[in-house]
């Protein structure tokens, strides 16, 4: 098993790193992308608007090649701005204009301490610079490795955002950790609530998969026994008919009539939206109560179309397996009906229905997209759709290689859940 996950996990990173390369050439095929707003204004000629352009351009980054842009997204092995002698050689000089002018003794006396510092701080961080050239040194290489990087993905460093909380580091803005909202009203912080890593969007997008997926089973196990034991009957053609429209039916649209049957108060004080009463009471995250009539709208929406197909898969699977030889030889020995189903056929039944959870999850993470959005839940989906609309190209990145991780995943524990419910398989 140990030498197994050890080639998925090899054969995962190259399944990633392929799976970044598309998106990210994907991404980059649009021609104005995130300076669109540059092509909005009116110029006089043809050069200012090319001259817009490369400003917009060397301020987000784009001005290097296609491949360049990638393998710097990938490991940015450029200074931070505090280690970058150019960016500090300018801070210098302002500071040096300001010193002309400034009349105020406390700002006089910080802008006079920048002075003296700054030339340290140049000189050290050239000396480091200048170490990175006899990397064979081991002074030299220890020199140079303390340099801090703008850093990328391989450092967990998924960028700053451009447009959603502009300057905010995207991973804080995916997993929620403690961000500056500024004064924007609408900016990613206020919409979202407190921060913290337990509540963030990623947080919240896992819990309602989870809880979608959980939800599903827990209907379609029982659903898809029953049809089959009791093929043909008045309950199974309800069921198949429940199914058929779990199937046919669009989350978009069951979602719509969730809100209209709310407005209705047809769902009993059922809340939608959000993943609490009130954002601003942090007690209220830690409440599994509020928490769950919160899941429950969107988990319904998730799930019912998973349950759909849960409970057809279950019941051919079901019969498939109550017709074979050794079920009929528990049957001929006068065993217990609930015995013959639960004991002898229902695991080898529900061994294939390892692989439909995990193909579940890359439709889920989609059906979160247009959830998130109709029910104003709080995950991960509707920032996705924010940062498409936004060209938030940092963000959508951010999001899609998460989601790219999680599927990969997902298909990782499948196998190794094969054989644990499985006794027969083994891995070599």
């Amino acid at each position: 098993m140990t030498t197994y996950l050890v080639r998925r996990s090899l054969q995962s990173l190259l399944i990633l790193f392929l799976i970044s390369i598309v998106m990210y050439g994907i991404l980059n095929l649009d021609p104005k992308g995130p300076y669109a707003e540059v092509y909005a204004v009116q110029y006089n000629n043809p050069q200012q608007m090319q001259a817009a352009i490369a400003r917009a351009e060397r301020r987000l980054g784009l001005d290097d090649s296609l491949p360049m842009r990638y393998i710097l997204w990938l490991y940015n092995w450029r200074p931070a701005d505090e280690n970058d002698a150019e960016f500090l050689t300018i801070q210098l000089q302002n500071y040096q204009d300001e010193a002309k002018t400034v009349t105020d003794p406390d700002r006089l006396k910080f802008v006079q301490q920048q002075l003296h510092n700054l030339p340290l701080q140049i000189a050290d961080v050239n000396a480091k610079l200048a170490a990175c050239g006899d990397l064979f040194n081991l002074d030299s290489l220890g020199q140079c490795l303390s340099l801090k990087r703008v850093g990328g993905i391989l450092t967990a460093n998924l960028g700053t955002s451009w447009k959603i909380a502009q300057g905010e580091p995207v991973l804080a803005l995916i997993s929620g950790s403690e961000v500056e909202s500024g004064q924007d009203p609408t900016s990613f912080a206020t919409v979202y609530g407190p921060s913290s890593v337990l509540h963030g969007p990623l947080a919240n997008t896992l819990v309602l998969i989870f809880f979608s997926i959980l939800l599903a089973l827990l209907l379609a196990i029982p659903i898809g026994i029953y049809s089959a034991v009791k093929q043909y009957s008045v309950g199974d053609y309800v069921f198949s008919f429940i199914s058929f429209v779990g199937l046919g039916l669009p989350s978009f649209c069951l979602g719509t009539l969730l809100i209209l049957a709310e407005r209705k108060g047809w769902l009993f004080g059922l809340p939608i939206g959000g993943v609490v009463n009130n954002p601003d009471d942090v007690s209220q995250y830690s409440d599994v109560g509020i928490r769950l009539s919160h899941l429950i709208a969107p988990g319904f929406v998730l799930g019912f179309a998973l349950m759909a197909g849960f409970s057809r898969f279950i019941r051919s699977s079901m019969l498939e397996v109550l017709h074979l030889d050794y079920v009929r030889t528990a049957w001929a020995k006068g065993l217990k009906q609930r015995t013959v189903i639960f004991k002898h056929a229902m695991r080898n039944a529900l061994i294939p229905l390892v692989t439909r959870i995990a193909l579940a999850v890359p439709a889920l993470l989609g059906g979160v997209v247009i959830v998130d959005s109709i029910t104003n839940y709080p995950g991960i989906g509707g920032l996705l759709f924010r940062a498409g609309g936004l060209d938030d190209w940092p963000v959508l990145m951010g999001l899609l290689i998460v989601g790219a991780i999680l599927v990969v995943l997902s298909n990782v524990l499948a196998d190794v859940a094969y054989a644990v419910i499985d006794p027969r398989i083994r891995y070599s």
